[in-house]
């Protein structure tokens, strides 16, 4: 007799096809990642260190973890290093989300927390921006948490809205959420583009999961490294679905030494925000409309019937771009990174090219 499938609910699960575009013969401004360039010596070290023995040891993830305490100053048994942020994301779901559970989610948010839903068979639910002024209620939020809650997911500033949740509000939500022992995850990805940060709760709310990446600010997207830091119970339970070694060899080299150097990392986060704010003046004065965010991209009101012409025109003059999520406001805009001043003056000249001849 045939098997029957077990995991039925599998099938609806959508993924994203795999991107076959060559990212690095254009000037990227899709994803949010970091292209600031970084001091030279800071790459020369990390190459040093780049030898046959090296690559040929199993990683020595533990580096990490004591560089993360000394950072953030938490034992280290509050830490969980992942295969970036969504590989943290996954521990928690794993640890905490059964089937039949609910997962009450901000929309829109980053796709994986939907993804993870489904793939857990829990009930999505779903507390969404504002479509016009992409604000978010709070209070709608609060009255969604029940004792089917497994994780309230929170991003802060979020993507691809940009938008911040005060601290008054996170603090108000964590006290809700543990009268019904359920687990909040805030998601700084965007950490320190804003220093809105929640860290200051780790010790009060022990129901606090705080995800951090060094695929943004730290600019190490392709080594794909974040973590979580929480209390002991959590992070003990999260560790049980760990891999035998969280991250690989060189990404616990290159994240060990960029947070030792991290005045350069602080550094070139201010000049992003300088080229941001220098960008969103120049498109401005040529007549385009932004939405305020507080991440390192800028969402563009253009009009839904131009979204997709700026996309392809950029495109056409070697410059990836985004449409806008499609919801309310969003599904106006194009969206933008900000990259270096070059860069981001490349992308206003097509702006303004398209500008003058609309």
């Amino acid at each position: 007799m045939k098997r029957p499938v077990q995991k039925d609910y599998l099938k609806s699960v959508y993924r994203t096809p795999l991107d076959t575009t060559d990212r690095l013969e254009y000037i990227r401004l899709d994803k949010n990642e970091c292209t600031l360039q970084l001091p030279p010596h800071m790459l020369e070290m990390i190459r040093q260190s780049i030898t046959p023995e090296f690559l040929g040891c199993y990683p020595e993830v533990y580096k990490l973890y004591r560089a993360l305490s000394a950072f953030h100053g938490f034992t280290e048994e509050h830490f969980l290093i992942a295969a970036g942020s969504d590989g943290a994301i996954r521990a928690a779901y794993d640890a905490f989300v059964n089937t039949g559970d609910d997962v009450t989610n901000i929309q829109p948010n980053f796709a994986m927390y939907d993804v993870y839903t489904r793939l857990h068979n829990a009930n999505p639910v779903d507390i969404c921006y504002d479509p016009t002024s992409l604000m978010l209620d709070t209070r709608k939020v609060a009255e969604h948490i029940c004792d089917k809650t497994a994780l309230l997911v929170l991003s802060n500033p979020n993507s691809p809205v940009g938008a911040e949740i005060p601290l008054d509000d996170i603090r108000y939500l964590l006290e809700k959420a543990e009268e019904h022992d359920t687990r909040v995850i805030v998601d700084e990805a965007y950490y320190p583009f804003s220093d809105n940060t929640s860290a200051g709760f780790l010790n009060t709310h022990k129901n606090l999961i705080l995800l951090r990446t060094f695929s943004k600010a730290f600019g190490l997207a392709g080594l794909r490294v974040g973590y979580a830091i929480s209390s002991k119970e959590n992070i003990d339970l999260m560790g049980k679905f760990k891999p035998m070694y969280e991250v690989n060899t060189l990404a616990v080299l290159c994240a060990c030494s960029y947070l030792d150097q991290y005045q350069f990392i602080e550094q070139s986060v201010r000049e992003s925000l300088q080229i941001k704010k220098w960008f969103i003046n120049t498109i401005e004065s040529l007549g385009f409309s932004t939405i305020p965010g507080s991440s390192n991209f800028v969402n563009i009101v253009v009009g839904k019937k131009n979204v997709q012409c700026l996309v392809d025109m950029c495109r056409a003059n070697r410059i990836l771009i985004r449409p806008g999520f499609p919801y309310g406001i969003l599904g106006e805009c194009i969206r933008i990174s900000v990259g270096t001043r070059s860069e981001m003056a490349t992308a206003a000249e097509v702006l303004g090219r398209w500008k003058h001849a609309a």
